[in-house]
């Protein structure tokens, strides 16, 4: 479009921390996709399905509130953002709204990992102000050598279709057995429009990894998506195997 460069920056933002209360501004990690990506630590591996369908961003332009619970308990948020993610441009003049809450019932003891998470985001996207509104639910365990979740998603309104009723059913693991070496696993089924019967895309990721060095870890990947027939038709080219091989360098 006669742009000689074109910058993206995934984040860029201020935050000042008053007592338990952190504000932030700029281009904002938002509040869900960063807690489940925060709990799998694989996203070189896979990328989340949450962000792969569309259902969430991982930072927007606009503003957060969290405010820590005391004794380890977890947090509370919100944020307000300009709405389309951070690789689009704002296409309409709505914007979104988006509350969260990480709860850790036992913060002490043999529990200590396991939190309980929920969000709600009230949007739009598109010229059209479709609407764009997703709820999530999430059980998580935020341990040290293990790191698990099962989430569930459900978005009124998705690819600037704002009647259209789309789930995600999420569940990954991430295991450090012995030292160093990485163990990952995601599967995730997306039902692409519930409106219709047979309209969804099954995806299986599995990792290997080995930490070389503290900073570098290299993984060998891969992913099995199996669309179903009406899926297929929709999205030609969805049904495939993939390998890869990863490196991550973790300062």
């Amino acid at each position: 479009a006669g742009n000689s460069m074109v910058l993206r920056a995934r984040e860029a933002f201020a935050a000042y921390t008053l007592s338990i209360v952190e504000g932030s501004a700029g281009i904002v990690p938002k509040l869900t996709l960063p807690e489940i990506d925060g709990t799998w630590m694989l996203r070189a591996v896979a990328i989340a399905p949450e962000e792969a369908h569309g259902f969430h961003s991982p930072a927007d332009v606009g503003a957060t509130l969290r405010a820590t619970l005391p004794q380890g308990y977890g947090f509370v948020a919100l944020g307000g953002y300009n709405g389309e993610g951070y690789q689009h441009r704002e296409l309409n003049r709505g914007k979104n709204g988006e509350v969260a809450a990480s709860i850790h019932p036992v913060p002490r003891g043999a529990l200590a990992p396991l939190a309980v998470f929920a969000s709600y985001e009230l949007g739009s996207t598109g010229t059209g102000l479709a609407r764009a509104d997703r709820a999530t639910g999430a059980l998580l365990w935020q341990g040290k050598l293990l790191r698990a979740g099962v989430a569930v998603t459900h978005a009124w309104g998705l690819a600037d279709d704002g009647s259209r009723r789309a789930l995600l059913l999420d569940a990954f693991i991430r295991a450090e057995p012995v030292s160093d070496l990485l163990l990952g696993a995601r599967g995730a089924h997306f039902v692409r429009d519930a409106r219709t019967s047979g309209d969804a895309l099954t995806t299986v990721d599995l990792a290997v990894g080995y930490r070389l060095a503290r900073p570098l870890e290299v993984f060998v990947a891969g992913t099995r998506s199996q669309p179903s027939s009406r899926a297929e038709d929709s999205v030609p080219g969805s049904r495939y195997w993939e390998a890869r091989l990863v490196s991550r360098v973790v300062f």
